[in-house]
């Protein structure tokens, strides 16, 4: 990057991370002033972050332009509906919703017709010369969000609740408190339970049990931290070591022999914080990679197995 002028001040024009919740990371390209934000992204991290939300958009362009067409071909276009997430007229979670309040997205017409397809069609109306009305924009965003409440999301909880278990009131205790000294302390921080429940079950295993009681542990102390530990709380009653903003706090304690994540709330700085400890880092999702961290990748298939393999190593 290169600014106009001399004179130009830098956090003016340096690169902006606009998906960001805690405001616009900035960092100066020079090497003079902040070269991660809050999070500890990068430079790197921002621009490619960036360039892949706009890559978004443009392929949504195209997707939807696509669908458009896919539509007034309707006579033989039955099997390519079916890529488009287009079997059904609407999220069919909607009819849970109250009448009054579905009638209300009808009027409007916000009623949610896929997970998938609200989320394409935001990405094209926001793309460079596409809908410029703010109205019709945030109508879109309203079915986008709806489209999450009552499709993605609710979907994701009623599967984790089939899965895994109703979640229940359970006893337990949270904070960094949770932590032992005596013990194994395992952390598992993110969102999916597939990888959380399956840790924890080898967390429980005698054989890995026996193998901690000979390097001098008492046992092995699993906690969680942000959602997937919640789910494990509401499920197993098993301790929460706190929350996402906690997370560099409870790796600073030195404490912890291991951390395994999957994906979303996980920020950059935790590799950093780690690497002042003896924390083992474990990343376990294709689509949350760090460079800093072990890659151990979970699939459903052999999540038993590898949840065994990095409670071994944590041990």
């Amino acid at each position: 990057m290169t600014p106009s002028s001399p004179s130009v001040n830098s956090a003016t024009w340096a690169s902006p991370a606009a998906s960001a919740s805690w405001g616009r990371g900035r960092v100066d390209p020079f090497g003079e002033g902040p070269q991660t934000g809050v999070c500890g992204a990068d430079a790197d991290i921002i621009v490619a972050r960036n360039l892949c939300r706009m890559i978004a958009a443009g392929a949504s362009a195209h997707s939807d332009h696509g669908r458009d067409l896919v539509e007034v071909l309707a006579g033989v276009a039955d099997a390519m509906m079916e890529d488009y997430g287009m079997r059904q007229k609407q999220v069919q979670m909607v009819a849970r919703a109250h009448k009054k309040r579905r009638e209300i997205w009808e009027k409007f017409n916000i009623t949610p017709r896929g997970i998938d397809r609200e989320t394409s069609e935001m990405m094209h109306r926001t793309h460079m010369g596409v809908d410029n009305n703010w109205q019709t924009l945030l109508l879109q965003g309203l079915r986008n969000a709806l489209s999450d409440g009552w499709g993605g999301s609710m979907i994701a909880t009623e599967v984790s609740d089939i899965l895994f278990g109703v979640p229940t009131p359970r006893p337990t205790t949270v904070n960094a408190g949770v932590l032992k000294a005596d013990q194994v302390n395992i952390v598992v921080h993110g969102h999916n339970p597939v990888v959380s429940e399956m840790v924890s079950a080898a967390c429980q295993s005698k054989d890995l049990l026996d193998l901690a009681k000979t390097k001098g542990a008492v046992g092995i102390n699993l906690v969680g931290v942000c959602c997937t530990g919640n789910e494990l709380l509401m499920r197993r009653g098993i301790a929460m070591a706190g929350n996402h903003l906690m997370t560099e706090l409870i790796l600073s304690t030195g404490a912890v022999d291991m951390m395994i994540v999957d994906y979303q709330c996980i920020m950059p700085s935790v590799e950093k914080v780690a690497g002042c400890y003896h924390t083992k880092m474990i990343s376990t999702s294709d689509k949350a990679q760090f460079p800093q961290m072990e890659h151990v990748e979970f699939h459903p298939h052999n999540s038993e197995k590898k949840a065994v393999d990095v409670v071994r190593t944590a041990v």
